[in-house]
């Protein structure tokens, strides 16, 4: 019986890591490109600026950086739950 739990064990620590591994790879791939994503939409709107001003687009650049933070705050809140879950 003993030795059953000690193979059990094995297992959900060997699919444990293995799921940490992919997770890992790929929330942090997620982040990086919305992380990105976000700057570039801020870099893009600060170096047009007399141009987003001369249109009075203000309101929709706001709304499309404001659209790109949220983004890159559900993947954080992803990645934070992930490795809280891990940690159980």
């Amino acid at each position: 019986l003993r030795e059953g739990v000690d193979i059990n064990q094995a297992i959900m620590i060997l699919a444990e890591l293995t799921f940490a591994r992919y997770f890992y790879e790929q929330i942090g791939v997620e982040a990086s490109e919305t992380s990105a994503n976000s700057h570039q939409v801020a870099e893009e709107v600060i170096s047009t600026i007399r141009t987003v001003r001369s249109f009075a687009a203000e309101k929709r650049s706001s709304r499309r950086f404001a659209d790109a933070v949220d983004i890159e705050q559900r993947v954080a809140g992803k990645e934070a739950l992930g490795m809280f879950g891990l940690q159980l």
